[in-house]
């Protein structure tokens, strides 16, 4: 999980050829960025019915992201999530 509560403070993080598998909450949170990329990740089998139920928990999720991308990446099986949950993010 990666939080900014300013909005951003967050600036120009690249994530390459990382794996998340099997967390029971989201495999990646990203709150308040910008200029994130992922690129050549896998996310598989995150996000499962936990606290606080299930469809909140996500292979990969991002909210008020500025200016991000997701390229060249794998989201297989949210078992009760979202592959890729986006949500108040922009393009400037």
């Amino acid at each position: 999980m990666i939080r900014s509560e300013n909005g951003g403070r967050i600036e120009n993080l690249t994530f390459e050829n990382v794996t998340l598998q099997n967390f029971t909450k989201n495999g990646m949170l990203i709150v308040g960025g910008s200029g994130i990329k992922i690129n050549r990740c896998n996310f598989t089998d995150n996000g499962a019915a936990v606290v606080p139920g299930s469809g909140f928990h996500h292979n990969l999720n991002l909210s008020y992201v500025t200016n991000g991308s997701v390229t060249n990446s794998r989201f297989c099986s949210s078992p009760w999530g979202n592959g890729i949950n986006i949500s108040f993010c922009k393009k400037r």
